[in-house]
């Protein structure tokens, strides 16, 4: 350290270096880092725009520079250059006491508000021992040992057709305008009304006679409720397109017909539009992310690594076959590299057959 005081300050006391090497660690870890700086920065100049400074300062400058404003006059300078000829005129004091009467006190109010967040943000982090997040939800309702051995002698018989029961439940039950939060993204305050909207029809879509929306951007469909929990809607249509390629994929490795088609979701967007398999062209392109999604999700890291292994272990077996003699006499003969082309990895395994 002190080395490097000297070939940048020439001869500088090492006390006094150190001393200000020591101001300078800000977590007094034992290390000057630059990210300590900027992330100190960063959290001020966050701090400031959450608190307004700017607009409120702009108001104050606003009343101080109408106060010196010159009345009358026929010229014809505009209004920002004689703003900026009086803000050049004022004085330190000026400022000063514009400044000073207003500043120091919004500050304080934003700290304020800040801590009041934190402090509600722990509550809610906080949980009693021996309770989950459940906690708030409705308890319910027991019975006795013999209520449960009577199984559905108690609850009933299960409906025959689930969707009509799901339908009836979640639409025209006393309670299925009942509201009940839940998380997803984010805190989500609904109703069972309003989920099976956002599975079914998030847009209202099936039961208007208008037909405007299919020439509209999905970007600007209206969603029929506010859905909450920062999620997106999408029509079912879409995912409807998606299991049916997955399953139509699945099958065709198995080599069988797929059970479940609901079409040919690359050729959706040129259906007749009053056909219920059409899709818009950019749900087209949503079916696609959904498609990758899942298969994302059924890829570990592990699986990728074994998958890729194989092909390997095949194309070294290939080429040791040929070239047995030549192994022991040649040190720079080396195995083919693998190649991860489309059309590669498909010709070491022929059986198998792209997704989409």
């Amino acid at each position: 350290m002190a080395e490097a005081c000297r070939s940048s300050l020439g001869n500088a006391d090492e006390t006094e270096c150190r001393a200000l090497f020591d101001e300078m660690d800000l977590d007094k870890d034992g290390r000057v880092s630059r990210e300590e700086f900027i992330d100190m920065r960063n959290a001020i100049r966050l701090f400031l725009k959450d608190a307004k400074c700017q607009e409120m300062l702009i108001e104050v400058l606003a009343g101080l520079v109408a106060a010196h404003w010159k009345v009358g006059g026929d010229d014809d300078t505009s209004v920002a250059d004689k703003t900026t000829q009086v803000l050049t005129k004022l004085s330190l004091d000026e400022f000063r006491k514009e400044v000073a009467a207003v500043l120091p006190q919004r500050l304080k109010e934003r700290g304020d508000e800040v801590k009041r967040e934190r402090e509600e943000r722990k509550k809610k982090l906080q949980v009693e021992e021996g309770k989950g997040k459940f906690t708030d939800l409705p308890e319910a309702a027991y019975g006795t040992k013999d209520d449960f051995h009577k199984g559905l002698e108690i609850i009933g018989q299960p409906h025959a057709n689930t969707m009509e029961q799901l339908i009836k439940e979640c639409q025209d039950s006393k309670d299925s305008n009942d509201e009940f939060e839940a998380w997803n993204s984010g805190k989500n305050v609904t109703t069972p009304k309003k989920e099976l909207d956002f599975v079914m029809d998030p847009f209202g879509f099936k039961h208007s006679d208008n037909k405007d929306w299919q020439e509209k951007d999905p970007k600007d469909w209206k969603p029929k409720h506010e859905f909450g929990g920062k999620r997106t809607p999408i029509r079912l249509e879409v995912f409807m397109h998606a299991l049916s390629a997955k399953e139509e994929a699945q099958s065709a490795l198995a080599g069988a017909e797929s059970a479940t088609r609901f079409g040919e979701y690359k050729f959706a967007s040129s259906l007749d539009k009053n056909d219920p398999r059409w899709l818009h062209a950019k749900e087209v392109d949503m079916v696609k992310v959904v498609l990758c999604r899942f298969i994302k999700s059924q890829l570990t890291g592990q699986s990728l690594i074994n998958a890729f292994g194989e092909a390997d272990e095949k194309k070294r077996k290939a080429w040791l076959s040929q070239n047995v003699p030549s192994v022991v006499t040649s040190r720079h003969n080396k195995p083919p590299a693998l190649s991860l082309r489309k059309a590669d990895i498909r010709a070491d395994r022929p059986d198998r057959q792209p997704l989409f």
